[in-house]
């Protein structure tokens, strides 16, 4: 299968930690094009991108925490045993 041919999916993400309680970390996260294949994509990698990194500056760690995914922190949970 030729590069050409597989189709791809360009999203951002930002996690948060919050310093009073870290057992939890937040996440949000935005598709930002799918089901391309990558010469659509690199057609419009510029505009993609300036749109994720406009999303990424956009989120606050209040956004993120009011709208974001809730997920345990595994790191920190599996390393106070060692």
């Amino acid at each position: 299968m030729k590069i050409k041919e597989v189709v791809f999916l360009l999203a951002v993400a930002s996690f948060f930690t919050s310093s009073q309680d870290d057992s939890v970390i937040f996440k949000m996260e935005a598709i930002l094009d799918e089901h391309q294949p990558f010469a659509a994509i690199k057609v419009r990698l510029d505009e993609l991108l300036n749109r994720g990194l406009w999303m990424l500056n956009s989120w606050t760690p209040d956004i993120i925490v009011a709208k974001g995914q809730q997920l345990e922190n595994l790191k920190k949970k599996y390393s106070e045993g060692m």
